[in-house]
């Protein structure tokens, strides 16, 4: 199996993950009426996009590199919508499920009171840049899934 095949197998098992816990939390399973924040556009991040774009959700994408965010954009653009980002924008829209698929530490004191989602699923092995950074997002109230969990079926290589 490639990168790309691995990539894509993973990043369906991300979709159905956030599939289960979109309805789990909001009751039904709608793409359409889901806004998704995916931030990473690396093999995984992007393949994920092209699933939830495929189901219907609209998207907010983000990566350091702005060639990768014109090729999303590009390719999943026509409806439903997609909303490209730079840099630390990503933390600060509104929406249902935020997704990283970039970088380990992205979630911390700094980076969590600015999330405005129910839930985050977590496409990194270790999203908190440290263990007390969790707890951060459970007083918030938003449902935090790792990729522990996400990724018991499949290879995870972002």
């Amino acid at each position: 199996m490639d990168q790309w095949d691995a990539a894509s197998a993973t990043a369906y098992g991300l979709f159905r993950a956030i599939q289960a816990y979109v309805e789990v939390r909001f009751g039904n399973d709608t793409w359409t009426e889901r806004l998704i924040a995916v931030q990473g556009l690396g093999p995984v991040g992007y393949a994920l996009s092209g699933y939830l774009h495929q189901a219907g959700a609209s998207l907010y994408v983000s990566d350091a590199d702005p060639e990768r965010i014109a090729r999303a954009c590009q390719a999943f653009g026509s409806p439903p919508e997609i909303h490209p980002l730079l840099g630390h924008e990503i933390y600060r829209v509104e929406c249902d499920v935020f997704v990283p698929c970039a970088m380990e530490g992205i979630l911390n004191a700094r980076t969590i009171p600015y999330l405005s989602c129910q839930i985050v699923v977590s496409a990194v092995r270790f999203p908190f840049d440290q263990p007390a950074s969790e707890a951060l997002l459970s007083a918030r109230g938003i449902l935090y899934v790792s990729s522990n969990i996400v990724a018991r079926g499949g290879p995870l290589e972002i």
